[in-house]
C-alpha cells in the first residue's frame, strides 16, 4: 500500500533527518539539511525515488491504516477505502483554496489570528481542511504523531 500521504504534505511538514541520515544522502550527492520540508522532493507519486536510502524516520514509519492492515485488524478493503477518502478530502481542500495560496500555508494560517484567516473566501477551505486534518490524525497518525502540535494549534 502507497498513498504517499507521508511522503507528499498529506500527513507531515517535514522530517528531521539525523546525523547519519544527512551523511548517506551526501554521499549519493543529495542535499542534506537537518530537516527535509514536505511535499518531499523525493516522493515521486507514487513510490520513493531514494527508498534504499531514505531517512530513518521514513522507514521507520508506518501510519496506523497500514499497520492495522498488517496486524489483520483491517481488511485491506477498508484500508484503502480509508486512503481513497483521505486522498478525496485533501482534494477538496485543494479545490476550496483560493487564488495562490497552498495548503501548506493554510495551515501555517492557522496559527495566526490575522483577520484575513477569517475571510469568506477561506471558510470552505479552512473547514474542509480542519475535517481533512480530523480524519488523518484518527485514522493515520499515531498519538505521537502530529503534523501540528495541539498545543500550536
Amino acid at each position: 500500500m502507497s498513498c504517499g500521504l507521508c511522503c507528499d504534505g498529506g500527513l507531515f511538514e517535514l522530517v528531521e533527518l539525523n546525523e547519519e541520515d544527512q551523511q548517506r544522502l551526501a554521499a549519493h550527492g543529495l542535499v542534506a539539511s537537518e530537516k527535509l520540508q514536505h511535499p518531499c522532493p523525493h516522493f515521486i507519486a507514487p513510490a520513493c525515488s531514494i527508498y534504499r536510502i531514505r531517512p530513518f524516520r521514513c522507514s521507520d514509519y508506518t501510519c496506523r491504516v497500514l499497520e492495522g492492515m498488517l496486524q489483520g485488524e483491517l481488511e485491506p478493503g477498508a484500508a484503502h477505502g480509508l486512503v481513497e477518502q483521505a486522498l478525496a478530502m485533501r482534494k477538496l481542500v485543494q479545490d476550496a483554496l483560493p487564488g495562490d495560496v497552498t495548503a501548506d500555508r493554510l495551515a501555517r494560517d492557522l496559527l495566526s489570528e490575522s483577520a484575513e484567516n477569517r475571510a469568506p473566501a477561506r471558510l470552505l477551505a479552512l473547514a474542509r481542511f480542519a475535517a481533512f486534518r480530523i480524519f488523518v490524525e484518527r485514522h493515520f497518525l499515531g498519538p505521537k504523531s502530529r503534523w501540528m502540535t495541539r498545543k500550536s494549534a
